[in-house]
């Protein structure tokens, strides 16, 4: 018997590191100006800098709105004094909400693939903008986001940007709608190894196999080229943008 375990949907068993369950609740939200004290800007805390075109993406959005990078394609690290995981959660999360926006930008574009970019994020009050293959919808709610894919070029989105930035109501908004929805963590390792422990118990004198397991793990058939992802939504302002060499080794669709 051979069994997958990733974060695809369609794996026997299924484990995501970051995956989040988010639900909406009726909890009263008490008034309140969420915009007021933000810095106009974006915040991107990013150390991976010529892996997917994003990168060229951002440099291109700075252009029409601004965008503060930290981490080490940036200005510098954040937080490198706090000691501890959970003091350093703390300091990142309460320098994600100097920000407006936080930009929640995936390394690879891949279907159900999400990570930590996103999911900190529901933890904070700030709004985040998404890029990725995901149904962020789907996973974190309507009217929580912002997703760069909904608009043809970087200047597009910067200039939605602007308005939220502007209107102070219509950025609540989104943050209401944000704090109205609770989203717990999936899964821990334990668990992953609990069903993998069931699964071999309950299927004694099963035969299972996966013929081809590139078919729920494959770049191929669930990722996307970043030159083929950013041909409808980064504008020709982007040009020739560099990626890690990694990319060229898969024959992505």
């Amino acid at each position: 018997m051979n069994l997958t375990i990733t974060y695809a949907p369609d794996s026997d068993i299924k484990y995501e590191m970051y995956g989040v369950t988010c639900n909406k609740t009726t909890k009263q939200l008490n008034p309140e100006n969420y915009a007021a004290s933000k810095k106009n800007a974006a915040l991107w805390i990013v150390g991976n800098c010529l892996c997917s075109g994003r990168m060229a993406y951002v440099k291109e959005l700075q252009k029409h709105y601004p965008v503060d990078i930290y981490g080490h394609c940036g200005k510098k690290e954040i937080c490198r004094e706090a000691v501890g995981s959970q003091m350093r959660s703390n300091c990142i999360s309460d320098f994600l909400e100097k920000y407006k926006f936080y930009l929640a930008f995936e390394n690879s574009y891949c279907e159900n693939y999400y990570t930590e970019k996103v999911v900190k994020t529901t933890r904070v009050k700030t709004i985040p903008v998404v890029l990725g293959l995901p149904n962020y919808t789907e996973i974190f709610g309507a009217g929580t986001h912002v997703n760069a894919r909904d608009f043809p070029s970087p200047k597009d989105l910067a200039t939605h940007l602007h308005k939220l930035s502007d209107d102070d109501e219509a950025y609540n908004g989104i943050m209401r709608q944000k704090l109205h929805m609770k989203c717990t963590h999936n899964y821990q390792i334990t668990d992953m190894f609990c069903d993998l422990c069931k699964t071999l118990h309950n299927r004694i004198g099963q035969r299972h196999t996966v013929p081809d397991v590139r078919t729920i793990w494959g770049v191929k058939e669930n990722c996307v080229n970043p030159r083929e992802f950013f041909k409808d939504i980064g504008g020709s302002a982007m040009g020739d943008f560099k990626i890690s060499p990694a990319y060229a080794l898969h024959d992505m669709k």
